[in-house]
């Protein structure tokens, strides 16, 4: 963490020590153990010479394994209940949300408090990543080697599947017992992220061949984002079959070619 924050120990030790402790305060032991552990993951990218992209994903297991290894310590991230939730209620009774609107807002929350909390510490990992890597850039001291091409692979996709297929069944018929259908719908929720980021990929490389379908996709964004996000997380999916940037590359190289022979 120190070298991440500064040329030189002297000054990045007692950085860190201040970053951490106020990470504690606010917090608590369970968010200072993630940011060890993601902070160790960032060192560790940084001094192998990762790109972004893989000490993102290397920082976001870590964070995971910090969440569940704090677990046993508070409920924390990963594991919120609706007591947790309680001294929450005057902050939404005052801006307006009626009981049952707070029961049932708790509620989910408590139901998909596994992938919630991923999420965030997925996301609060990315933007560390990307920080460290603009920090570190801009010291000339990133000497990151070629970004491996993210994807997602077929052992997701059919976790996706299976995840699905559970939840219709547990919709639909008492086979699936109720914990079982909890995990599928947390592990749908959170798959959404990776999905998502990749069919934003995708969608960037298609925007060369057809610029003109910027301004509808962000209309798209901006007035039904769950239709939005859902469409990107089916793109990402997809490409595990059908490849899309490939065809994309290709469909640019031989416009290029046929360019260059009239």
């Amino acid at each position: 963490m120190a070298f991440l924050l500064s040329g030189g120990l002297a000054a990045g030790v007692p950085a860190s020590i201040a970053i951490l402790a106020a990470v504690y305060v606010l917090s608590g032991f369970q968010g200072a153990l993630v940011a060890v552990f993601v902070a160790a993951a960032l060192a560790v990218s940084y001094r192998l010479g990762k790109g972004v992209g893989n000490a993102s994903a290397v920082a976001t297991a870590s964070a995971m394994a910090a969440a569940l290894l704090g677990a046993g310590y508070a409920p924390g991230f990963m594991m919120l209940t609706s007591t947790e939730l309680e001294p929450l209620i005057p902050v939404y009774t005052a801006a307006g949300f009626s009981q049952q609107d707070i029961s049932g807002l708790f509620g989910v929350i408590d139901y998909l408090s596994p992938a919630i909390g991923a999420l965030q510490l997925a996301g609060g990992a990315i933007l560390a990543a990307f920080f460290a890597a603009t920090l570190l850039i801009s010291r000339k001291d990133w000497n990151a080697g070629p970004e491996k091409r993210f994807e997602l692979g077929f052992p997701v996709v059919w976790t996706v599947i299976a995840c699905l297929l559970l939840n219709v069944l547990g919709s639909r018929a008492d086979a699936v017992h109720p914990e079982v259908v909890r995990m599928a719908r947390n592990v749908l929720s959170f798959l959404v992220l990776p999905s998502s980021i990749l069919g934003w990929i995708i969608a960037r490389s298609y925007l060369r061949l057809a610029p003109q379908m910027l301004i509808p996709g962000v209309l798209v964004m901006a007035f039904v984002p769950p239709v939005f996000i859902l469409g990107l997380s089916v793109l990402g999916i997809l490409d595990v079959w059908f490849d899309f940037r490939a065809r994309v590359d290709a469909r640019i190289e031989r416009l290029k070619n046929e360019g260059t022979t009239r």
